[in-house]
């Protein structure tokens, strides 16, 4: 009878586990997973402040209801994208980490509120049209990578931005950011890219960015930067692409430059440098692109160029070297010049106009390109689209801009650096030249399609005339 009643009690025991474990499981799927509120009110402001259409009804639960309030895509590379981490206090909290808004178009300013989100590690506003300045705010939260590529952000980069020791990619390209930059980014120890082109810095490049000893990629091409390259770049050792374009005054290539053998992409164009191109550069045998153009070097061109085992992108025209030869028509009694007219549809296929016929120029090109057209006409264009391995060399009116007059205004040659068209061999004499221009690669609208300036200079016979 004992053993009867201990059987009993084992299998009251077993049951009462059961039931428990089955209450537990129950309790837990009920679990209701909220953002904390001074976060919810955080994301309704930073959406009212980008003038944000694309997130809908910000709750303490939008964390939990598959992306219903925060995900959108437009097409391939415009989308709207929130990423939630829900593990804190047993599953019960969430927070936002991170935040993607791109190519959407948003027109308003950047929100100081992002600094309220105390688990954001990641910021992309890229190809937008927001305004405004970098907030102090951002030094609160552990950021590990902000896009703001392709916006109208202006100002100075704040001091604070340094103390955001987690950063490992800053990305501010193509807006109008200016003033020095802060010293304070040296004691970003963590950082491996920061991307720089195309704003509106002076100054010099700080002594303490010389700690920055993962960088892995640094490109300040189209800034107003002065004296020469700073030899503390030697300490990058990590470096692959180093792109300077147009952004120092003076000076040799310096020799630390030697202490970066991983270099990948290696740009120092129209910086003014002097001197002979050093003969470490001939064994970078990782580098595949290689633009010293327009700069003032002498000397002659290293043979070990050439012999570079994975070099696809040669430029170093516009210098002083020695050793290239002169241009010069062809010693011949024939005239090869028996039209002494010449029109060209820069970009476009043959077409007639005014009385007057439009050779066709629309062939594909490529980087450091040069054709020639018969004995009349030749081109030549210089200069690597950056990053961007299928870009186009011709051009149309891809947003349908009003654009009144004749058929040459709808296409155009494009280049990364220059473009020349030659008349080989005429006959010496005086010539009218007359150059027509529109714009059609930039919307006009409020858009990031319309963000940029086109800025170049004219030459004529080598004088320039704009």
């Amino acid at each position: 009878m004992d053993r009867g009643v201990y059987g009993w009690a084992k299998s009251v025991v077993v049951l009462v586990m059961v039931v428990l474990i089955s209450v537990a499981v129950s309790s837990r799927g009920s679990i209701v997973q909220r953002i904390p509120s001074v976060e919810v009110a955080a994301l309704k402001t930073i959406s009212e402040k980008l003038n944000n259409t694309y997130w809908k009804n910000i709750s303490e639960t939008s964390c939990s209801d598959n992306g219903k309030t925060f995900n959108t895509t437009i097409a391939y590379g415009f989308f709207s994208n929130v990423t939630c981490d829900c593990s804190f206090n047993n599953g019960t909290v969430c927070h936002v980490t991170n935040i993607l808004l791109k190519g959407l178009n948003l027109t308003g300013v950047f929100p100081a509120e992002f600094g309220n989100l105390t688990q954001l590690t990641l910021i992309d506003l890229s190809r937008n049209y927001i305004n405004g300045s970098i907030p102090a705010s951002l030094s609160k939260i552990p950021l590990v990578n902000i896009a703001l590529v392709g916006n109208r952000i202006s100002g100075p980069i704040p001091d604070e931005f340094g103390t955001i020791s987690t950063l490992q990619q800053v990305n501010f390209e193509d807006n109008q950011f200016s003033g020095q930059l802060p010293a304070s980014l040296g004691n970003l120890s963590n950082l491996q890219r920061l991307l720089l082109t195309s704003n509106f810095f002076n100054g010099t490049i700080p002594e303490s960015f010389g700690n920055l000893k993962n960088l892995t990629d640094f490109r300040v091409d189209g800034s107003n930067f002065t004296g020469p390259i700073p030899d503390f770049i030697g300490n990058w050792t990590a470096m692959t692409t180093l792109n300077i374009q147009g952004a120092f005054s003076e000076g040799p290539i310096p020799a630390t430059l030697s202490l970066l053998t991983n270099m990948s992409q290696l740009i120092l164009r129209n910086c003014l440098i002097t001197g002979t191109i050093p003969d470490y550069i001939g064994s970078m045998t990782l580098l595949k692109t290689l633009d010293l153009s327009f700069n003032q070097l002498s000397g002659p061109i290293l043979d070990s160029i050439g012999s570079l085992p994975a070099l696809k992108d040669l430029d170093v025209s516009y210098n002083n070297f020695t050793g290239s030869p002169s241009a010069s028509c062809q010693n011949t009694d024939v005239n090869l010049a028996s039209n002494y007219s010449l029109y060209i549809n820069c970009g476009g296929g043959q077409i007639s106009y005014d009385g007057n016929d439009y050779v066709d120029d629309t062939s594909t090109g490529s980087p450091s390109y040069f054709s020639s057209t018969g004995n009349q006409w030749a081109l030549s264009s210089t200069g690597n689209f950056m990053y961007n391995d299928d870009a186009a060399f011709t051009a149309s009116n891809t947003y349908n801009l009003s654009i009144s007059g004749p058929e040459y205004f709808q296409t155009a040659r494009v280049s990364a650096s220059t473009l020349k068209y030659y008349g080989l061999c005429l006959r010496k004499g005086t010539y009218t030249v007359q150059l027509y221009f529109a714009e059609i690669m930039f919307s006009n609208d409020k858009t990031y399609a319309s963000l940029g300036n086109r800025i170049f200079d004219i030459y004529i016979q080598a004088c320039q005339r704009s």
